[in-house]
């Protein structure tokens, strides 16, 4: 990264960090939601809370190769690679943010 943009890149490196950082700990929470839950669901609501399961589970493999992908973010010295990186994390935190919904929408109409 060039000196020129230090500053702001650092702000959107933090950010995406600490989004990483909040799915991560909100994946976890949905996890142990299913788990205790999961046998509870009879039919179609069994299949639906295994499939949140299963999206959970993808995504918590997902995180750690985004965050070692991060890395390389450091090293860009121009706008096309940074571009790079942030339309992967855009891409990550719209899927997760569906999956998240999801979830939500799942809990309120079926847990809660």
């Amino acid at each position: 990264m060039n000196d020129n943009t230090q500053h702001s890149d650092d702000i959107s490196e933090n950010d995406m960090q600490r989004h990483v950082d909040l799915w991560r700990e909100r994946l976890d929470q949905i996890n142990d939601a299913l788990s205790a839950s999961v046998g509870a669901f009879k039919g179609s609501w069994q299949s639906e809370a295994a499939a949140l399961r299963d999206s959970n589970a993808h995504f918590q493999q997902r995180l750690p190769a985004f965050n070692l992908q991060l890395e390389g973010l450091k090293e860009c010295e121009d706008i096309q690679c940074e571009a790079f990186y942030i339309n992967d994390y855009t891409q990550l935190r719209n899927d997760i943010e569906m999956h998240l919904q999801s979830f939500d929408r799942f809990r309120q109409n079926f847990m809660e």
